[in-house]
């Protein structure tokens, strides 16, 4: 009996295969998922068994993503969760508690991988009804984590609290790498530096989660004369990196600066340049930069 993959039904069917104590199939003719014990299942025609899944396909998933993690620290620690070797589901939920917006791409990427198995299930039983199999792909989940952020103008005054904790952060970025005196002077200028230009009009552009979390900023200064904008500083807070937050804060500076008849940017970000420099080149950027220090 021919039936539809309905969003309903994907969802029952996802259910059931995390049940795990429970053998479910799907009876076509009802439209409803019972219990593999309580009906004879000869009817071919009727009563379908559900994609295979188990404990090893879960895990799987929990890899694949904690792979494809584009942040180092909530990466490695996914990485150990799964290298535990016991109680590994309970601690990769429990891993992700302190980072929602992480915990809800994990769920999108879980769904979205749930689904793939579900739909080349449905394919198969397509095919053995002499129909095609369908060929749109469910939605990618890569960038939908961007939906979990706010980006909205800076207030100097309102949000000396945001840039407080930035440059906590910041100060730890070259704390592993500099001497402390270095690392103060260092962040000593670039604090100086930021506070001269927003005299002279700085627009900076901050990212929050919905939870209202630093999540990182853009700062940008506008040369009308000639047409041009210089990015002086661009920074994501460490537990948000990899998840689209310095993508969002550049394409919507970018918007900015267009309505501001803006034609050329260039990057100073001074002293990050090192660090973001690979993220820049990979958006269009040419950047060389680098910190020198000598202890006389």
């Amino acid at each position: 009996m021919f039936f539809e993959l309905s969003e309903q039904l994907q969802s029952d069917i996802m259910h059931a295969m995390e049940n795990q104590t429970e053998e479910l199939i799907f009876d076509s003719q009802t439209g409803n998922l019972v219990s593999a014990y309580d009906i004879n299942i000869c009817d071919s025609s009727r009563y379908y068994t559900l994609p295979e899944w188990n404990s090893a396909d879960g895990y799987r998933i929990m890899e694949k993503f904690a792979y494809s993690l584009r942040n180092p620290p909530i990466r490695t620690m996914l990485h150990d969760v799964l290298l535990s070797g016991k109680g590994v589901f309970r601690g990769f939920k429990t891993a992700l508690k302190p980072y929602p917006e992480i915990e809800r791409l994990w769920l999108q990427f879980k769904h979205h991988q749930m689904l793939l198995v579900i739909k080349e299930w449905y394919n198969t039983i397509r095919v053995s009804w002499g129909l095609e199999k369908l060929g749109e792909e469910p939605e990618d989940t890569e960038n939908l984590i961007q939906d979990d952020f706010i980006l909205r103008y800076a207030d100097i005054e309102k949000d000396l609290d945001f840039f407080a904790a930035a440059m906590v952060e910041q100060k730890k970025e070259f704390a592993e790498t500099l001497p402390e005196s270095v690392n103060s002077a260092v962040m000593y200028f670039y604090s100086s530096r930021i506070n001269s230009l927003c005299k002279n009009g700085l627009i900076t552009l901050i990212a929050e989660s919905v939870s209202h979390e630093a999540a990182g900023y853009i700062s940008v200064c506008i040369e009308n004369k000639h047409a041009t904008a210089c990015i002086v500083s661009l920074f994501v807070f460490p537990s948000f990196r990899g998840m689209g937050v310095g993508t969002a804060l550049l394409s919507l500076c970018f918007d900015v600066l267009k309505k501001k008849d803006i034609t050329c940017v260039i990057a100073d970000c001074f002293p990050f340049s090192k660090i973001i420099g690979d993220f820049l080149s990979h958006k269009g950027f040419c950047m060389e930069s680098n910190v020198y220090w000598l202890d006389i």
